[in-house]
């Protein structure tokens, strides 16, 4: 059994735990990651986009009635 003196000793070494970053730029680099993936996912649409083949005015039309030409 534990008694109150070692849980305050255990909670005193938790509480003045000091961590080290390795990197200063290192909470940055989440946001950086996601901003490049919005940035990849754009050009591929855009790219896609750009490669599919276009409607005429004929066939919007046709699309747009549902009946064959």
């Amino acid at each position: 059994m534990k008694s109150a003196g070692d849980l305050a000793v255990k909670w005193h070494i938790v509480r003045y735990m000091m961590t080290v970053v390795a990197d200063k730029l290192a909470p940055l680099w989440p946001f950086i990651g996601i901003c490049v993936e919005i940035v990849i996912l754009i050009v591929i649409i855009i790219i896609y986009e750009k490669r599919k083949p276009k409607l005429d005015d004929s066939d919007k039309v046709a699309v747009q009635d549902g009946t064959p030409l």
